[in-house]
């Protein structure tokens, strides 16, 4: 036994002396790699207040030592008054956190009141968002450029720059900016970007009074964006892209509202005077009860109820699309009305772009 210990004294002196060393150089590591990712963030800084950006923050900490880098930042804010578009972003703290094994990735995570302004660089002039909890992951190529963004947001109030307050339970989010184009593709049919999104719980503001109650139970959306949108207001932006023949192609969109259930996929553009214009094709149940709560509420006219439910009813026995209460249908919008199938149920309100 004597002799057995003193055989492998030896290596093991020396794997604990080289599990020793790996300990220090990675720890030193970690710390050197800690400092340039705080001078990486004033470079950056730095760089965008060169391109005309403000950017702003509070104290930053170093953490997470050793499995991971954790920046956390207090009161950081990011706004631009020129160039193609204002914007504003500001909010009590954000984190940011890297790990060893993936650079390319940088999650965050956030909460409390954030201010969120497109076309306006003022804080009084952006909408206010309080969530509960806010996070995600951002996904970098090589080239260091963001090619995915993913986030989630719960627990969430929203109000308007005109005061109007909306609430959500949850809102999932994921957009990809890496998406293949096709060499013949001219610039209208160029993605800008892949969207795919889910919310849930979303609440009206009162004054709306919808027929169908304030509470949307979920929406989920698969789009793609077609084309830029590029402007120093929100209305020129929207102006240049519907000019440009952009659009959104809706590959697929499901809606949860009382006893109206849609699913469906289309395509949504925006005319010269910036009004929508949809063409949808989809599969629809509790169209019933949903035209007579529209009836109630005195949005259509009962007549308009009554005639609307015979046609579709019609159409979808002629065509072999019923299935239950569950319909095929066609849904387009167009000069302001919204059509289902053959008929014209309800005149949409003007949308005013601030």
């Amino acid at each position: 036994m004597a002799y057995s210990i003193q055989k492998w004294r030896k290596p093991v002196a020396w794997g604990l002396a080289i599990l020793t060393g790996l300990a220090a150089l990675y720890s030193g590591l970690w710390f050197v790699i800690a400092a340039q990712l705080e001078a990486g963030l004033n470079n950056w800084a730095t760089s965008q207040r060169a391109r005309g950006w403000t950017v702003e923050h509070g104290q930053v900490n170093m953490s997470g030592f050793p499995l991971k880098w954790q920046m956390d930042i207090e009161k950081p804010l990011l706004s631009r008054s020129t160039g193609k578009t204002p914007f504003h972003w500001s909010g009590p703290q954000i984190q940011l956190r890297m790990r060893p094994w993936n650079l390319t990735a940088i999650g965050f995570q956030t909460k409390g009141e954030h201010r969120l302004g497109y076309a306006t660089a003022k804080p009084s002039d952006s909408a206010k968002l309080e969530m509960g909890a806010g996070y995600g992951e951002m996904q970098f190529g090589h080239d260091g450029i963001l090619k995915e963004l993913a986030f989630t947001v719960e627990g969430a109030a929203l109000e308007t720059v005109l005061a109007q307050n909306y609430r959500f339970t949850q809102l999932n989010a994921r957009l990809d900016l890496n998406r293949p184009t096709d060499p013949g593709s001219k610039p209208h049919q160029i993605p800008a970007f892949y969207l795919t999104a889910e919310l849930f719980g979303l609440t009206l503001p009162k004054e709306m009074k919808p027929a169908l109650g304030r509470t949307i139970s979920r929406i989920s959306l698969r789009a793609d964006f077609l084309g830029a949108a590029n402007g120093t207001t929100l209305k020129q932006a929207l102006s240049q892209w519907a000019r440009s023949g952009g659009s959104l192609n809706v590959k697929q969109l499901d809606i949860g509202w009382s006893k109206l259930d849609i699913s469906g996929t289309g395509t949504l553009a925006l005319d010269g005077a910036l009004q929508p214009i949809a063409a949808f094709s989809g599969k629809v149940s509790g169209y019933g009860e949903t035209l007579d709560a529209m009836a109630t509420g005195g949005l259509i006219k009962p007549a308009t109820a009554m005639v609307t439910r015979f046609a579709l009813r019609a159409l979808s026995n002629f065509t072999g699309d019923k299935k239950g209460d569950r319909i095929r249908v066609s849904l387009t919008i167009q000069d302001n009305y919204l059509h289902v199938g053959p008929v014209k149920l309800i005149k949409l309100p003007k949308i005013i772009w601030h």
